[in-house]
């Protein structure tokens, strides 16, 4: 199983966090999302196209872009502010 990083943007509350899990659980392709802070953390068995992620989020009313999305967190740190 691989995993992503992915920042995102209006996170405010619990029911944020609820929301945004609900919504990628949706997708047969995740196997699991925590989130922590801005950062979720996607794992996921097949193949998830960044612009699949960032349509999912936007699509409830959250921000990302491609360029807040990483396979690496350490990376995603230190490009993302």
């Amino acid at each position: 199983m691989k995993k992503v990083y992915v920042k995102i943007e209006g996170i405010h509350c619990n029911n944020c966090i609820t929301t945004i899990t609900n919504e990628f659980r949706k997708n047969k392709k995740v196997k699991d999302i925590s989130i922590k802070g801005d950062i979720a953390t996607i794992s996921y068995t097949s193949k998830l196209d960044k612009d699949e992620i960032v349509n999912t989020i936007k699509k409830i009313d959250y921000y990302a872009n491609n360029d807040y999305i990483s396979d690496n967190l350490k990376d995603l740190d230190s490009h993302v502010k």
